[in-house]
């Protein structure tokens, strides 16, 4: 017999100087699947230790920074596995006001693979996102792969379907270990982690120091526009 119990959700906030009405989230669940039946232990260092470590790290970096524009909050989301609990509860009674968040980027699985970062999301946040590529090298460019984001899987989710843009990211490459025991620490590739988080704070000082808004008033309908495919039925090809 399982009990119900409490989760939680963990946040911290860090104040932006002249932006305040604007707050961008960091977040990533803290949680994993503890204990089977059979005893066998499910660590879930890269799933997903690996991305809340990632946002304390930014934390730790970002909070030496003390001209940031905008507010920044910090969440480790509880029971991600269970169904995306925390970051719907959260979604549902934030503790800031919803209109003045202005998108999550959210980490799940961030510590192994080919040192490259999967971005999706980038329709929700079209002309931030194209700006801020523009300003990267060839060998960051490099390293980053887009795509659109779906619904489900990780806690980005609550966000997109309340209206607030949401970009979710996992690095590339094999996660051989997802959802079994073998997920330790020594699985974790700190090569990764230092690729990987390179280019989150460059994406992350470029977004909270962006010098006009980034909410826009009618930004449900915008995100719903940008999010569209537009296809054409005798080839097949999106427009």
């Amino acid at each position: 017999e399982i009990k119900n119990g409490f989760g939680e959700n963990v946040i911290g906030l860090l104040e932006g100087k002249s932006k305040k009405d604007e707050y961008i989230i960091f977040g990533a669940h803290m949680d994993h699947l503890g204990k089977a039946a059979n005893n066998y232990v499910y660590y879930g260092a890269d799933d997903n230790g690996s991305g809340t470590a990632l946002i304390m790290e930014l934390a730790r970096v970002l909070s030496k920074h003390k001209d940031l524009k905008r507010n920044v909050l910090f969440i480790g989301f509880g029971a991600e596995e269970q169904g995306l609990i925390g970051s719907n509860y959260f979604v549902n009674y934030p503790t800031v006001s919803k209109e003045k968040i202005a998108m999550l980027f959210n980490f799940d699985m961030v510590g192994v693979g080919d040192g490259s970062i999967g971005i999706s999301g980038v329709e929700t946040l079209r002309k931030y996102w194209e700006e801020f590529y523009n300003t990267l090298s060839s060998e960051d460019k490099s390293k980053i792969r887009t795509g659109r984001t779906g619904i489900g899987g990780t806690d980005h989710t609550g966000f997109k379907l309340g209206g607030i843009p949401a970009l979710s990211s996992a690095s590339n490459g094999m996660h051989k270990f997802y959802h079994v025991p073998d997920d330790t620490y020594d699985y974790v590739d700190p090569k990764v982690f230092h690729s990987v988080g390179g280019i989150v704070e460059k994406f992350a000082l470029f977004i909270i120091n962006y010098e006009g808004n980034i909410i826009h008033k009618h930004r449900n309908e915008k995100n719903f526009i940008d999010g569209c495919h537009t296809t054409d039925l005798n080839t097949g090809a999106d427009i």
